[in-house]
């Protein structure tokens, strides 16, 4: 992974590493993970998106341990908007989705369900991820 960092660096790219979260324990999470970021590794996919389903939780384990030492890319089964501000609850930096359409169509009601102090703290992530990335795919993470 060290060598893939560096020459995607040398122009301008960054590289995501995808453990397929679904698979592994909590400890196979961490360990990856450090893996990961001791390679230089941008961003860490939690899944392909290939049937595989990422858990709140996956996300919650990296952030927790490593926070901001590694971006995370919430990426399998995020077909509902539920599921999306799950992910960013749980630190996701990016979701990832094969049907933004369905997100974006059900969004109101959730974001209205969500206690004002909630709503804030999600306004200011996805602000915050706006002007980090405003030409930022919706679709692939």
């Amino acid at each position: 992974i060290r060598e893939i960092v560096g020459v995607a660096e040398r122009y301008g790219k960054i590289v995501k590493v995808i453990p397929h979260t679904a698979y592994l324990t909590p400890e196979e999470v961490e360990l990856f993970t450090e893996i990961a970021i001791d390679a230089g590794a941008h961003f860490i996919k939690t899944n392909s998106e290939f049937e595989l389903k990422t858990q709140p939780e996956h996300v919650t384990i990296i952030k927790k341990r490593y926070g901001d030492r590694i971006r995370v890319v919430a990426a399998g089964g995020i077909h509902s908007s539920e599921i999306a501000i799950a992910m960013l609850k749980a630190g996701a930096d990016r979701i990832a989705t094969t049907t933004p359409e369905d997100i974006l169509n059900t969004i109101e009601g959730v974001w209205e369900a969500l206690p004002d102090g909630e709503k804030r703290v999600l306004y200011d992530r996805v602000i915050q991820l706006i002007k980090t990335n405003p030409r930022g795919k919706t679709r692939g993470g």
